[in-house]
């Protein structure tokens, strides 16, 4: 088991970051299309019939990329961050998500005639929760190995700055 969550690409255990890349998507899916569903889609000015995967065609593929790639955004943060445990995971996660992803979703805010509140923190609490959740799951499926030479070095160079 630990030779599979060992396997790396880039650097990133492929396994825990495709767990966290899931629930990225998950989160998401569930948050838009079933929690506030009722609510997001009104105020984002969408009809049920431009939501299915027929006529989003091309564009739902992409959407899916770029949730995925959220994912693997994460587990890079994590690795810079010389791979903390759960605890500190979460705090990437929800900072990452606090600081970066909330200030692009509050340019609708701001920007925008109709100014909704209301949707900012639909989209805001649903990005914390699938960031925080992704940053869990991918340091709590990380390996633990004595000898991995990347984490030791980014440990390394965090103390001699």
């Amino acid at each position: 088991m630990n030779t599979i969550l060992n396997f790396r690409v880039l650097g990133l255990p492929v396994v825990a970051t495709s767990v966290g890349s899931f629930l990225v998507l998950a989160t998401m899916f569930m948050w838009y299309g079933g929690f506030f569903v009722e609510r997001f889609h009104p105020l984002m000015g969408i009809v049920e019939e431009q939501v299915t995967t027929e006529a989003l065609g091309i564009w739902y593929h992409i959407g899916i990329a770029f949730t995925t790639m959220q994912g693997i955004g994460m587990a890079k943060l994590l690795q810079w961050r010389g791979w903390p445990g759960v605890l500190g995971a979460a705090e990437t996660g929800a900072t990452a998500a606090l600081m970066l992803g909330c200030p692009v979703f509050g340019y609708r805010l701001v920007i925008l005639p109709e100014h909704s509140v209301e949707l900012f923190f639909i989209n805001t609490s649903g990005l914390m929760t699938a960031w925080t959740l992704a940053a869990v799951s991918i340091s709590a499926l990380m390996p633990k190995r004595a000898s991995d030479a990347t984490t030791a070095k980014i440990h390394q160079n965090l103390a001699a700055s």
